[in-house]
């Protein structure tokens, strides 16, 4: 049910709107109500109707990010501690929430196992395999747009699913421009 951008990237967006308004909320004192609304609804968002998993993460690094900055190590243990609370919370009360953590830990099990045709395992196999392709050009990579013709030569007929895109930008880069383009970007 996707509109204008699909469940992944929503996710990272709402994730990365909530510490922009946390941050902002602590400037902006006249505002500070309406950002809490915000952060509030973005929240709900989040945890009871977005199906991505990312905005997890993100919200984890981004706000240990901001805690290192204002409080060192023990921002960074407090807020991962709070952020785990919201997230337990979260689980045990939206079942989207609960429904996707499960079938994160499934398919890590299965990839763990041996099985790879899942999303989780998939993307397992492409960050293992991207690391083998940097490996062995890392200095300038395979060449722009070249990953999908790379990865096909590099493993021919040993997987199930060849990919154009490792699912990360750093790896797509690495594997793309070498460690001189992953220097740049």
């Amino acid at each position: 049910n996707d509109v204008f951008k699909n469940h992944i990237v929503i996710s990272y967006f709402i994730a990365t709107a909530i510490l922009y308004l946390c941050v902002e909320s602590a400037y902006q004192k006249k505002l500070r109500s309406l950002y809490i609304l915000l952060i509030v609804m973005f929240s709900y968002h989040l945890l009871f109707l977005n199906t991505g998993r990312i905005g997890y993460l993100i919200l984890y690094l981004g706000f240990s990010v901001l805690a290192w900055h204002r409080y060192h190590w023990k921002g960074i243990f407090m807020i991962c501690a709070i952020i785990t609370t919201i997230l337990f919370f979260g689980y045990q009360y939206s079942n989207i929430l609960s429904i996707r953590i499960d079938e994160f830990y499934i398919e890590l099990n299965l990839f763990l196992q041996g099985e790879t045709v899942s999303s989780i395992g998939a993307r397992l196999e492409f960050l293992i395999n991207s690391l083998k392709m940097i490996l062995e050009h890392p200095i300038l990579g395979y060449g722009t747009g070249s990953i999908l013709n790379s990865y096909q030569t590099f493993y021919a007929h040993e997987f199930q699913i060849m990919t154009d895109n490792p699912h990360n930008q750093y790896l797509k880069t690495t594997l793309e421009l070498g460690l001189i383009g992953l220097a740049s970007l």
